[in-house]
């Protein structure tokens, strides 16, 4: 999964006015929350990141409105509820991370949790060369994520996937 810690802010300058973002995109182990800077370059990319935010906060000719968002996702294996607060104590983690470690702080800091990335798998399917993957995709984009039957939960988008070509492109696209 992919959590995103993002800075977005408005830059005015004499009479212009930009409107800016940084980004850093953050990846844990699967099924933690705690932020290893070791694993797929997140140090190096925090630190340029906040090495960045730093400088342009310190800069008198600039005045800056600004919210931080951060983003913070799951992926689909597993049970919803628990991708849930697994997303949720990322984007804690996230969080809490830029507040101890930059030192720019923004207006507001704006978090969202949103369990299953089905929007990531959807962007990672339209550029996979896996076969079967535009079917994945067409799963992913045209199936509800639940169906319910008599209020009670029948299937849905991770079960057609789970399903699809006898479930041996689930067990691929791990």
């Amino acid at each position: 999964s992919t959590p995103c810690l993002a800075f977005s802010m408005s830059l005015g300058v004499a009479d212009y006015s930009i409107r800016d973002s940084l980004t850093v995109q953050i990846f844990f182990h699967r099924n933690h929350y705690d932020i290893d800077p070791d694993f797929s370059s997140n140090g190096i990319n925090l630190s340029v990141f906040l090495h960045n935010l730093d400088s342009l906060s310190q800069r008198s000719y600039i005045e800056i409105d600004s919210t931080v968002y951060v983003r913070a996702a799951s992926s689909i294996e597993g049970r919803s509820n628990k991708n849930l607060l697994l997303s949720r104590n990322r984007a804690s983690s996230l969080t809490q991370l830029f507040q101890n470690q930059s030192e720019f702080k923004p207006k507001l800091v704006d978090t969202l949790a949103v369990g299953e990335d089905w929007d990531k798998l959807a962007d990672m399917l339209c550029a996979s060369t896996l076969r079967y993957s535009e079917d994945a995709l067409d799963i992913v984009e045209n199936t509800p994520q639940y169906v319910c039957r008599n209020g009670k939960i029948v299937g849905g988008r991770k079960d057609a996937l789970m399903k699809m070509r006898s479930g041996r492109f689930w067990w691929t696209m791990d």
